[in-house]
This record gives C-alpha cells, sequence and structure tokens, in this order.
C-alpha cells in the first residue's frame, strides 16, 4: 500500500473515531439534560398540587370555624330570645319568623327530658334526642348551663346536601335549642375543593397529566380520566415503583408508551404527575440525526482537506525519488524542479541535497 493511502486510511479512521466518540459524548449529555428536564417539570407539578391540597383544606378549616361560630351565635341569639319571652314557642308562626330573621333552616326546643316539643319541622315533634348517636351528644345541654355544640357539617341522606345542626343549653330551665342549617358557603367551597376535581384542572406539556391515589385504599381518587377514578392502583405495574416510598421518579411503559412519572405522598396522598417520554426525545432524536449530518459533512471536509495537505507533501517526495532513480540508472540530465527547490521546509531541503549530490557526481565524472 502506498505512504498516501496509509496516511489517508489512518487521519481517516481518527476522524471518524473523533467524530463519533464527540457525538456520543454530546448525545448522552443532551439525554440526561433532557430527564433533569422532565424530572424537574414533574416534580413541580407534584409540589403544586401538594401545595393546592394544602391551602384549600386550610381555608375550609377556617370557613369551618367562621360558619361554627356564625351558626353558635344563631343559636345563642335564639336562646336569649326564648329566656326574655318563653312563650314564642306557644306560636308556631312567630317561631318560623324567626328561623327566617335568624336565616336557619330548622328550629327545635327540647325539654328537659331532651323530647323535642317545640320546632319547625312538625315530624319532629316527639323526637328523642337521646335515641341516636347523631343527636344525643346535645343531651349535656339539659344539665350543663354553659354547653354549646357545633356538629360537624354532613351530607343528608335524602338530597347528600350538607347539613349542620348547632345547639346550646336553654337558659330559662332545663332544655336543648337546636338549630339547624345549610352552610352554603361551606358547601361551595368544599364542592370546588373535592379531591377528585383538583386533577381536572392540572395539565402540563401536550399529554401530561396528574393523578391521586389514596395512599390508605390505594384507590385512584383523582384522575383526568373521570373514568379511571376508583380504579384499584395495584392494577397497574408502574404501583410497585411507587408503594411503600415517599417520593421519587421513574420510566415506565403504559399501554405502550414510555413515560416518565414523578410521585410523592403527603396529606395522606399519592400525588402523581407523568408525561410521555417521547414529548422530550423528539428534539432529542432530531438532534442526533443533525449531528450524525454535520459530523459526515465534516468528515468529508476533513478527508478532503487531509487528501490535499498529504498531496501536497507526498508530490515533492515522488519527485525526489523519481531524481534518485535516474541518478542510480547514471542518468545525470534531469534537474530537480526549481518549486520543489524553492521550498523552505524539510522538502525543500532534501530536493537541495538530492540535486547537490547530482551536481558533485556530474563534477567527478568530469574530472574523470
Amino acid at each position: 500500500m502506498k505512504l498516501q493511502a496509509k496516511m489517508i486510511i489512518s487521519v481517516t479512521i481518527l476522524l471518524i473515531i473523533v467524530f463519533s466518540v464527540f457525538a456520543i459524548i454530546s448525545y448522552s449529555l443532551e439525554k440526561e439534560l433532557i430527564y433533569r428536564n422532565m424530572a424537574e417539570v414533574t416534580q413541580d407539578k407534584v409540589n403544586e398540587v401538594i401545595e393546592s391540597i394544602s391551602t384549600q383544606a386550610t381555608k375550609n378549616d377556617l370557613l369551618r370555624l367562621e360558619t361554627n361560630g356564625e351558626s353558635l351565635l344563631k343559636a345563642k341569639t335564639l336562646s336569649l330570645m326564648i329566656e326574655n319571652n318563653p312563650q314564642i314557642l306557644e306560636n308556631p308562626s312567630q317561631l318560623n319568623k324567626i328561623k327566617e330573621l335568624l336565616a336557619v333552616d330548622e328550629i327545635n326546643v327540647c325539654d328537659e327530658n331532651g323530647i323535642i316539643k317545640w320546632t319547625t319541622v312538625t315530624d319532629y315533634v316527639g323526637f328523642d334526642m337521646n335515641s341516636t348517636e347523631q343527636t344525643r351528644p346535645f343531651m349535656e345541654a339539659i344539665t350543663n348551663k354553659g354547653f354549646e355544640l357545633a356538629q360537624e357539617p354532613t351530607g343528608r341522606g335524602i338530597d347528600d346536601k350538607l347539613f349542620q345542626y348547632v345547639g346550646v343549653a336553654r337558659q330559662d330551665k332545663p332544655g336543648i335549642i337546636q338549630v339547624g342549617l345549610e352552610p352554603e358557603r361551606l358547601q361551595k367551597a368544599l364542592a370546588s375543593s373535592d379531591i377528585k376535581n383538583i386533577a381536572q384542572d392540572v395539565v402540563f406539556g401536550q399529554q401530561g397529566y396528574v393523578f391521586i391515589i389514596d395512599s390508605i385504599s390505594e384507590v385512584t381518587v383523582s384522575h383526568k380520566d373521570k373514568s379511571c377514578i376508583g380504579d384499584d392502583a395495584n392494577q397497574f405495574d408502574f404501583y410497585n415503583e411507587i408503594k411503600g416510598k415517599e417520593n421519587g421518579n421513574f420510566i415506565y411503559n403504559h399501554d405502550g408508551i414510555e413515560k416518565f412519572m414523578s410521585f410523592k405522598e403527603a396529606n395522606g396522598y399519592i400525588v402523581c404527575a407523568t408525561i410521555p417520554v417521547s414529548e422530550y426525545t423528539e428534539g432529542l432524536t432530531e438532534l442526533l440525526r443533525k449531528m450524525i449530518i454535520l459530523s459526515c459533512i465534516a468528515l468529508v471536509f476533513c478527508a478532503l482537506l487531509q487528501f490535499i495537505i498529504i498531496k501536497s507533501a507526498v508530490d515533492p517526495i515522488k519527485n525526489v525519488s523519481y531524481h534518485l532513480s535516474m541518478i542510480a540508472d547514471a542518468d545525470f540530465t534531469n534537474e530537480v524542479s526549481e518549486k520543489h527547490l524553492g521550498r523552505k521546509d524539510e522538502i525543500g531541503l532534501m530536493a537541495k541535497s538530492v540535486e547537490d549530490m547530482q551536481e558533485s557526481i556530474r563534477t567527478l565524472i568530469k574530472e574523470i
């Protein structure tokens, strides 16, 4: 194999190795950066949802306290009105007017035995407050003048609307004064902050979404797809990566799609944010394609450049070698090219040496 070919092949192989290593390193670094970005985006969404749940829970607690205070004030006002004029209990129309005035839905007043004797709901007359777990706590009002109780609002069986009962002790004689009402503001706040609605409003990227799992029941309680609410998380393979861990992130396959997920357990829920990996790696694939094209162009350019450089070095050597072969055949008539003699590098020195040698041999032959 000729020297020129050897040099070209050697340098080309070296360039291919260099460009390949550069492409692999660049691709790996870009891939790592992309996965970091996916982790940051999904973790931010998880933290955003957790903060939203916590903030809304705090607001609801404050609203509950405010609602309880307002409801107790209404019950105390009724107690004071009855203390000043017990006869209002004997007038159903007046009792209904007071109900409207206080903006409550029910008024129930019990005697010293806890039996409802006066009420705005006729069907309640004769009801024993000591007969159910829900009403029994109010019985303390018969013996404790300072008693007051605002029960937690619960859904009514008839229409599932929140309804709250509040009671205080009757002051003019032993008995219970109770009002019932719908805490509308609290009901609206709880409806808007219902955990199952939270995932509906959280989207990111093109197909990224959030879903929430109850950490105790392991059931999906919030999801962009409402049909998934109520699903047992254990039926999904990815849940094995979540179960028993406080937080983390990982790549998994779901329905044939590669996805990236971050999760965190907080406030009794496991909040998960997931996004298709392709949303980020599509750019990476395009980057790799461009890098290959640019590397090929650069390789061709470098190969052409090295060919020119090597040729500029090899051609003079060939010329000098030709002169040496002529001298070896006792042909001293050819002259070394002025172009080569005029070079200031090692090739020029070699050409000058050949010329001097040829001239010396010529002189020696003439003297003989």
